[in-house]
């Protein structure tokens, strides 16, 4: 009966030494490193000169509104530079 129970304490133990506490020890490193990482990112000093690519592809319906959601973001227009790629259109999507 005494070597039962010790082999059965034998299987708790070794895992409990060779896997569960050193995973534990990891999991409270890692949430101590996350916690420490999080700051706030410093303000830029400035808004550098974007260009965006819009592929055109018979979009007549939604061109517009693409083109009015790129002005109305919170980006400055001033800095924002558009290239419309025609991919050989067959609708109005230059028209208007």
């Amino acid at each position: 009966m005494g070597s039962a129970i010790a082999f059965w304490m034998a299987w708790i133990i070794i895992p409990l030494i060779m896997e569960i506490i050193p995973a534990g020890v990891n999991f409270i490193i890692l949430l101590n490193k996350k916690r420490k990482r999080r700051r706030e990112p410093a303000p830029l000093t400035f808004e550098p000169e974007i260009t965006l690519i819009i592929p055109v592809y018979n979009s007549g319906e939604t061109l517009y509104r693409c083109i009015e959601s790129v002005r109305e973001s919170d980006y400055p227009v001033s800095l924002i530079n558009l290239i419309l790629s025609n991919n050989e259109s067959t609708d109005d999507s230059f028209q208007e």
